[in-house]
C-alpha cells in the first residue's frame, strides 16, 4: 500500500495574518509604536502580507485577519482592496525586492530613538543586546528629507546596502518619525527593533545621569565656595546691629540654646536650610546633630553636605 502524504502550503503553516496581528500587538504593548502609525510586511513564498492603512488610528491595532492586505512583490492586489494599502508599503516592498534574504520589514513610531538623534547624539551600540544583534552605529536619515518620499526610501535602501556589506543589522532611524528594520524572520525583526529602541533608551538615561551628577557636583562646589566667601566676610568684621551694638548671634536662623553641645536647633521660623548653612553651623566641630522644624525645607545640597561631613539632620 502506497503511503499518502499531505502537503501544506508554506503560508498555511506560518499563518502570516496571525503572525502580523500578534507582532503588532506586541509592538504597541512594548511601546515600540503608537496609535498614529507603524506597519509591517511579511514575505511568504510569492505573497506579501502587510498591515492596512489606518491600522493604528482607526483600529487601535486590534486587527482582524481581513485587515491584512495580500499583494505580490509588484504590489498587485491578491487579497483586499487597493485603497486599503498603507502609504508606507512602497518602502517595505522596495526592501523586500532589493534583499531576497529579507522576509520581514517592521516599522514603529518609536519615541527614544528619534529623540536621541534629534539631540545630536550618535546612536551607537551601547548594550550587550545591541551588539548581539550586530548593531554598531545606526544610520540616520538626514533631517529635512520629506517623510514617505522617494528620496527617503532611496536613502534607506542605500543605508541597508551599506549595512549588509559590513555584515551589520539592517536598521535605520528616521528623525521625528521612528525606526525601520529588515530581517530574515518576523521574530528577528521584532527583537531587532526592540534592541534598537532599548539601546537608545539606555544611551539617553545614561547621559542624563552623567549630566545630573555633573550639575550636582558643580552647584555643590558653587555653594561651598559661596559659603566660604560669606564666612570669610563675616569673620573679618563684627556683625553690627542698626543701633551700633554687636549682634551676639552667629547667624539669623540658628537657635544656639541647647543643653547638649553636640546638638544645634534651627529656629522654627527658618524656611530653608542650605549647604552654606550646614557649613556655618558645623564651624563648631562639636556639632553632630542638627534639629530642623518640619516646616523647613532642606535642599539636596544641604543633605549631601551633611552626609559628607557626618552630620545627622533630625526633623522635630
Amino acid at each position: 500500500m502506497d503511503e499518502k502524504y499531505i502537503c501544506f502550503p508554506e503560508d498555511e503553516i506560518l499563518k502570516p495574518r496571525e503572525i502580523i496581528m500578534d507582532i503588532m500587538q506586541h509592538m504597541i504593548d512594548r511601546n515600540l509604536t503608537d496609535y498614529s502609525g507603524g506597519n509591517m510586511a511579511l514575505r511568504v513564498g510569492q505573497r506579501i502580507y502587510s498591515t492596512q492603512t489606518h491600522s493604528a488610528d482607526k483600529y487601535r491595532w486590534k486587527l482582524k485577519p481581513d485587515n491584512i492586505i495580500v499583494t505580490d512583490i509588484e504590489k498587485n492586489i491578491l487579497e483586499g482592496r487597493v485603497e486599503k494599502l498603507s502609504r508606507e508599503l512602497d518602502l517595505h516592498i522596495a526592501i523586500l525586492k532589493r534583499f531576497p534574504e529579507i522576509n520581514c520589514t517592521l516599522h514603529g513610531n518609536t519615541f527614544y530613538s528619534p529623540l536621541l538623534v534629534s539631540a545630536g547624539v550618535k546612536p551607537v551600540a551601547a548594550t550587550e543586546v545591541a551588539e548581539y544583534y550586530r548593531i554598531s552605529e545606526i544610520p540616520v536619515v538626514p533631517e529635512g528629507v520629506p517623510n514617505l518620499s522617494d528620496e527617503e526610501n532611496n536613502i534607506i535602501l542605500s543605508y541597508f546596502e551599506g549595512l549588509k556589506k559590513k555584515g551589520e543589522a539592517l536598521v535605520v532611524i528616521m528623525p521625528v518619525h521612528g525606526v525601520i528594520v529588515g530581517a530574515s524572520s518576523h521574530d528577528e525583526a521584532f527583537a531587532l527593533l526592540e534592541a534598537v529602541e532599548n539601546n537608545s533608551k539606555y544611551i539617553l538615561f545614561r547621559d542624563l545621569l552623567k549630566t545630573s551628577v555633573l550639575v550636582n557636583s558643580v552647584f555643590s562646589r558653587l555653594a561651598d565656595s559661596n559659603g566660604e566667601f560669606n564666612r570669610g566676610v563675616q569673620s573679618s568684621r563684627s556683625i553690627i546691629s542698626d543701633s551700633g551694638t554687636v549682634n551676639k548671634e552667629k547667624t539669623n536662623f540658628i537657635d544656639s540654646s541647647s543643653d547638649n553641645k553636640s546638638v544645634y536647633t534651627v529656629k522654627p521660623d527658618t524656611n530653608i536650610l542650605t549647604a552654606e548653612d550646614i557649613l556655618s553651623i558645623t564651624k563648631d566641630s562639636s556639632i553632630k546633630i542638627i534639629n530642623v522644624d518640619n516646616g523647613c525645607r532642606i535642599t539636596d545640597f544641604a543633605e549631601s553636605k551633611a552626609a559628607e561631613i557626618g552630620i545627622k539632620i533630625v526633623r522635630i
